[in-house]
């Protein structure tokens, strides 16, 4: 008797495909939402804005996802919105080898007309999913992320 990891019949049955094909669909979903609020804004770019809403002024480094090690990625990203004047680099106090990064005021005008938009995007995709599915979801999510870091 097979066990449920045993069918190699079609990568369409393998969870980590179905994951990534979920993760990518999902990315194409924010790229589509950004491009109708700010055509040139990537979801990579909103993450950023996001991690500096979240707390501002942190080191570019900090802005790297461990995860995602988008390092080599992120001096591009930051260079990015700081010619569009969205955020800017300054000197930090502590060490001055370093930069922050910093939400300018267009910056956080900007992110502060988005923020307000993604429940409703949330609402369309998750729904229709008991609170307790998505708590489960969460809660999957968490343990893979886990296991595999």
């Amino acid at each position: 008797m097979k066990d449920r990891f045993s069918d190699t019949s079609s990568i369409d049955k393998a969870t980590a495909y179905r994951l990534l094909r979920v993760a990518r669909l999902l990315r194409h979903d924010l790229a589509g939402a950004l491009a109708r609020w700010d055509p040139d804004l990537t979801p990579e770019q909103y993450f950023v804005l996001f991690r500096l809403h979240e707390r501002d002024g942190r080191a570019q480094r900090e802005l790297v996802d461990p995860v995602l090690d988008d390092r080599a990625n992120i001096t591009r990203l930051v260079d990015k919105l700081q010619a569009r004047g969205l955020v800017e680099r300054r000197p930090d106090p502590d060490d001055g080898r370093r930069n922050q990064v910093w939400l300018t005021d267009a910056g956080r005008a900007l992110f502060d007309t988005l923020l307000p938009r993604i429940p409703a995007e949330r609402r369309r995709l998750f729904g229709d999913l008991a609170p307790g599915e998505l708590d489960a979801l969460h809660d999957l999510l968490d343990r893979l992320e886990d296991r595999l870091g």
